[in-house]
């Protein structure tokens, strides 16, 4: 662990070899709608990957450092200054304004089956937590991106660290966790001003969403065993599961891809009996309101996100290019609801292709 994270200076003009003729492309966009984009590009070789910034009103690109490794899950700073990634078990973060690169700790935890990271900001930026063996520790961050070790609390024995979020509060953190057997989920809570943590129990929850404004409550991914999928719900301090959206007794089930908090809606890859069918992305409205389909030209649409505000989505297209056939992963942004997306970074065959957009705050 480095308690003092390093300072390695680095050049904003840093560009790979490999990725030379990478360009966006100019969008129109409307007054606040996002102007920022970070996403990972891939290279030929497996061990070939750089995080990319696109500026989407002039479709300016610019590569971050070069890391020992592939970059994975990008999250930006609640105010931009800089974006928190991983390399392996390593966390970086990226200070845009000092144009620094600064290593905050290695032995990551992580699950292969957690629907989440193992680190987030607190929604006003002066935090940042993750978990490492097996405790969380928390760090405070300044304006101008320095980081300060403050605290760390341990997760209960034996328990298997899954998933973490900040509390809207900023105060508090619940973390998923799992058995060794994989058997039997728990919410750990933590107040951190107090410094106390009590566990509940939560077996069928498999994933943790966000917060829903109306309600205020934790709103989780639930999966339920009589349907295929999962699907969305609303976990009650009393331990109840208050499901979000009645389900028609013939559907198939969902897959829970985000939440709109200030909206109350989900949006789902809508599960059908044939695994072999088109995949069907759909807006579920809470209650019993039919589900809206969206995005019905991307059958191959993957690692969908939303801006903070909910009004915009990027993703990945996967569909197969006429001339060879191959796979790409181009990225699209799109308002949400809308038909209309528009390509922003273009994957070229043989020689590069995109994953993991994420719009800037």
């Amino acid at each position: 662990m480095l308690d003092n994270p390093t300072n390695e200076k680095i050049s904003d003009e840093a560009k790979g070899e490999g990725f030379a003729e990478l360009k966006g492309q100019p969008v129109h966009l409307p007054s606040g709608a996002p102007n920022y984009l970070v996403a990972i590009v891939h290279g030929l070789s497996i061990d070939d990957g750089r995080l990319v910034v696109t500026h989407l009103p002039t479709g300016a690109v610019t590569l971050l450092p070069e890391v020992d490794g592939i970059p994975y899950d990008p999250v930006w700073a609640p105010n931009g200054l800089g974006i928190l990634f991983r390399v392996g078990d390593q966390l970086f973060f990226f200070n845009g304004r000092q144009k620094r690169l600064d290593r905050l700790a290695d032995d990551l935890s992580f699950s292969f089956g957690a629907r989440g990271k193992s680190y987030a900001f607190s929604s006003d930026g002066r935090w940042v937590a993750f978990a490492r063996h097996n405790a969380i520790q928390i760090f405070s961050i300044d304006e101008f991106g320095t980081f300060s070790r403050r605290n760390q609390v341990s997760l209960p024995d034996g328990a298997h660290f899954s998933q973490l979020l900040w509390a809207v509060d900023n105060h508090h953190l619940v973390i998923l966790v799992n058995s060794s057997d994989g058997l039997q989920n728990q919410l750990v809570w933590l107040d951190l001003p107090a410094q106390k943590a009590w566990t509940q129990e939560a077996d069928k929850v498999i994933g943790l969403l966000g917060w829903d404004s109306p309600t205020g409550g934790l709103v989780v991914i639930y999966s339920d065993p009589e349907r295929i999928g999962d699907e969305a719900a609303i976990f009650q301090s009393s331990g109840e599961i208050q499901k979000l959206r009645i389900a028609e007794e013939d559907e198939a089930g969902e897959l829970v891809v985000a939440y709109r908090s200030m909206q109350h809606e989900v949006v789902a890859i809508l599960c059908t009996e044939d695994l072999g069918d088109p995949m069907q992305l759909g807006v579920l409205p809470p209650g019993a309101a039919p589900a809206r389909p969206w995005l019905q030209n991307f059958t191959r649409l993957a690692e969908l996100s939303l801006s903070a505000n909910g009004n915009w989505a990027t993703f990945v297209d996967q569909s197969p290019l006429e001339s060879t056939g191959e796979s790409c992963g181009h990225i699209y942004i799109v308002p949400f609801g809308s038909e209309d997306a528009i390509r922003v970074l273009e994957a070229i065959p043989n020689s590069y292709c995109f994953s993991t957009p994420v719009f800037r705050p």
